[in-house]
């Protein structure tokens, strides 16, 4: 009967069984780090199915030692919950065994023993690359600005020699006007007092009518932040002028001058 099975020592023992595999659930349900909200959804399913299933055992052995078991034992209605408490564990224990095998399969974080190696290497790496990115930063000015001045020093010396101090003839100021702002063009053609218009190129002169000597260049020197200093000889007087160049689309673009000896003698 009921109360022989649950008033045996061996069902004393079943009962001790189940609630050390229910403490067991328990802390296999509250190890949930790194699993999905699922997951840990029917991992507390089952810990509260198998709760029952335990209080329901331990309820029915309580009870079934008490003088007035026998008038409840023989009842249909307890006989009836015995029966679910039956179907109760036989669904959960295998379905408990199958859930298990599942997450057994399920990926697991490495810890930071496992990871302490490849994190170093990752960082050592990243380390660098940030190193050689600094240093490719730190060089690739100096390239950019050796081949500015290089364009700048060439575009600036045939402007003098061809178009202003005309040492290696005269040539069409028209020709270059595309690599002058607005602002100097139109300062330019300001200045340009004949018929027809034109460029005053004088303008990155001296301004001097005649003198003792013929022109020439002398040094295009780069002073930074884009300013570059040409000094020449203007018909044996000395001057000089500065231009604000940088290169835009491959071309040398003048967007500023300042001329202090224009018209100084």
């Amino acid at each position: 009967m009921l109360k022989d099975e649950f008033c045996t020592p061996e069902g004393s023992r079943c009962i001790i069984l189940r609630g050390g595999l229910l403490c067991t659930l328990l802390e296999w349900t509250k190890i949930s780090n790194g699993l999905k909200k699922k997951q840990k959804i029917i991992r507390s399913y089952w810990f509260f199915m198998y709760l029952c299933a335990w209080a329901f055992d331990a309820s029915c052995l309580s009870f079934a030692s008490t003088k007035k078991a026998n008038l409840f034992l023989y009842s249909i209605t307890f006989q009836k919950l015995f029966v679910m408490k039956k179907i109760l564990f036989t669904l959960i224990v295998p379905s408990v065994f199958l859930f298990l095998a599942s997450c057994s399969n399920s990926p697991e974080k490495a810890s930071p023993a496992e990871t302490g190696v490849d994190s170093t290497s990752t960082r050592v790496d990243s380390a660098a690359t940030k190193v050689d990115s600094q240093a490719s930063t730190v060089e690739s000015p100096q390239t950019t600005t050796a081949e500015e001045e290089k364009l700048v020093t060439v575009f600036l010396t045939d402007l003098y020699e061809k178009y202003v101090l005309c040492t290696r003839g005269y040539h069409n100021f028209s020709k270059i006007k595309s690599h002058f702002s607005p602002k100097i063009l139109k300062k330019m053609s300001k200045e340009f007092e004949y018929d027809g218009g034109g460029y005053a190129v004088w303008i990155f002169r001296t301004g001097v009518q005649d003198g003792p000597s013929e022109s020439q260049l002398r040094s295009i020197t780069p002073e930074g932040d884009g300013w570059y200093k040409v000094s020449f000889s203007d018909m044996g007087y000395k001057g000089s002028c500065r231009f604000k160049a940088e290169i835009r689309d491959g071309e040398v673009y003048i967007s500023d001058y300042k001329n202090k000896d224009y018209l100084k003698y």
